[in-house]
């Protein structure tokens, strides 16, 4: 059977969408940590340092992981975690977890700056 746009029957228009995810509280947890590198004396020593730390924060949180800025700078790691949760506590504990878990794990970087936002969904 051949359909037009608009046609399917999954897609057919049958009054008011009713999407029952809207009705489900969503936060978005988004943290950002500046590092430093000190004894990284070139771009493929920091890939090795960031490859590694994004695995380890992925594999033991369960979070989004990137590097976000400073990708020509030797020294310098930024990155960019993000977690989604039912509740902003928690997402806000997942967070700091991730902070104190770089702090205490990789005791040959320093931490420069981070911050941490809690966006309210739908």
């Amino acid at each position: 059977m051949r359909y037009f746009a608009g046609e399917f029957p999954e897609t057919r228009n049958t009054g008011p969408k009713q999407n029952l995810v809207w009705g489900i509280g969503l936060h978005i947890g988004v943290c950002h940590l500046s590092l430093l590198l000190p004894g990284v004396q070139s771009l493929k020593g920091k890939r090795q340092i960031s490859r590694s730390l994004t695995t380890r924060i992925r594999n033991q949180f369960n979070v989004a992981v990137s590097e976000i800025a400073d990708h020509d700078l030797w020294q310098r790691l930024t990155l960019g975690i993000c977690c989604i949760s039912n509740e902003p506590n928690h997402a806000n504990q997942v967070l700091s977890s991730v902070v104190s878990f770089v702090e205490a794990e990789r005791r040959d970087l320093e931490l420069l700056d981070y911050g941490t936002e809690i966006i309210n969904g739908v």
